[in-house]
């Protein structure tokens, strides 16, 4: 990134690693110019890391450093180890966290390995401008939702609820209706039904998938 690029940014602007093929240089860089204009710091392997340092080194600290990783798809990055090196690294993140860690822009049909097919993507292959709208989009609610979990109320289950048992169509339910677009579910029952264990058993399970819990 230019050093005057760099500096029209915010300090606290989030920051997102582009994880990507080489081949897939010019959609990448497009989305970068993009993401700058929308207050995101895109960091770019071939742009951030300056000539004879440490490769290795550098695209740990930029992993370390990023508050999120898009992963460009295609079958160059398929083909690409430090491709994998890079999203595999933001998945065990994701995991450890029980938050979003990692996104995903299909620009070219390619089979997913089962790590990334459960994963929802913007679909780039036909659209790049619409694509990267979609992503700037995207990035917003990531960065809202990271604001809004250090607000009072927010939650992270360290643990299952140990007193929930049953249910289970129910819960099927809600996983259906939180699963596309935003949403809202009236829970209602008589005192003592259960309407509180099913929403901690309910959010234990989806917290994988949200950036925060908040009751």
């Amino acid at each position: 990134m230019a050093q005057s690029e760099a500096a029209r940014l915010p300090e606290n602007a989030m920051k997102v690693f582009l994880s990507h093929s080489t081949r897939a240089r010019d959609f990448v860089e497009k989305l970068a110019a993009a993401m700058r204009t929308a207050g995101f710091s895109p960091w770019l392997g071939e742009a951030d890391i300056q000539s004879g340092a440490n490769f290795v080194a550098e695209i740990s600290k930029g992993l370390k450093g990023s508050d999120l990783l898009l992963l460009v798809w295609s079958p160059d990055a398929a083909q690409s180890a430090w491709t994998e090196q890079e999203w595999t690294s933001a998945l065990k993140q994701e995991v450890e966290e029980s938050r979003i860690r990692l996104g995903l822009i299909l620009l070219r049909q390619c089979e997913r390995p089962p790590l990334l097919d459960t994963k929802n993507y913007i679909d780039a292959t036909r659209d790049h401008d619409s694509a990267i709208q979609a992503t700037i989009d995207w990035l917003r609610v990531r960065e809202q939702a990271c604001r809004f979990s250090l607000r009072k109320g927010a939650l992270k289950l360290e643990r299952r609820p140990a007193t929930f048992v049953g249910r289970a169509s129910y819960l099927h339910r809600l996983h259906g209706v939180f699963s596309g677009d935003p949403a809202v579910f009236l829970l209602y029952g008589d005192p003592g039904s259960g309407k509180s264990e099913l929403a901690l058993q309910f959010a234990w399970e989806a917290q994988k998938d949200f950036d925060v819990v908040v009751h």
